[in-house]
């Protein structure tokens, strides 16, 4: 599976390749391509209700069956990489301030709720975060064995929360 999604403007998606699909770099560039997706398709209110990393893995086992011992295995590292990736964007979003390193949606709200007291849509915010702990996750011949990353460069623009 190629995990490329359409979302808003001139986001491109990450090629995911098949092979890569349950190393935490391919499970980490498909969570950034759900949460980027996730603005055009479903606004904010969804991120709200859904565990974005478990929404990829589960995601990743329906597509991939024969790899869901692996995906269930790697959750717990790309769930680590996440936080270590949100942590470094602002100290309200360490792991000790939002309960045991095993809760995404603590600070994956955390994260919601700051970016809709300023108005703005979450989904650029956790695209950037899971885009860094992706990059850093990847390997020097990722690229090289098909493995894309995404890349937003009007990100800003899709911050405001508001109807176009």
């Amino acid at each position: 599976m190629t995990a490329t999604l359409n979302a808003p403007g001139t986001y491109m998606p990450a090629t995911v390749p098949d092979d890569y699909a349950a190393t935490r770099a391919g499970i980490l560039w498909t969570a950034a391509n759900l949460a980027a997706s996730t603005r055009l398709r479903y606004g904010h209110c969804l991120l709200l209700d859904v565990d974005l990393l478990a929404w990829t893995l589960d995601t990743l086992i329906e597509d991939h069956p024969r790899r869901s011992r692996t995906l269930v295995k790697a959750g717990p590292a790309v769930g680590a990489a996440a936080r270590r990736a949100a942590a470094a964007t602002s100290p309200l979003l360490r792991p000790e301030r939002h309960g045991s390193p095993r809760q995404w949606m603590s600070w994956q709200q955390a994260i919601i709720t700051q970016e809709r007291d300023r108005h703005r849509h979450p989904g650029p915010q956790l695209w950037h975060i899971l885009a860094t702990a992706a990059t850093l996750a990847g390997e020097p011949g990722d690229r090289a064995q098909g493995l894309i990353p995404g890349r937003w460069p009007d990100i800003d623009r899709h911050r405001p929360n508001r109807p176009r």
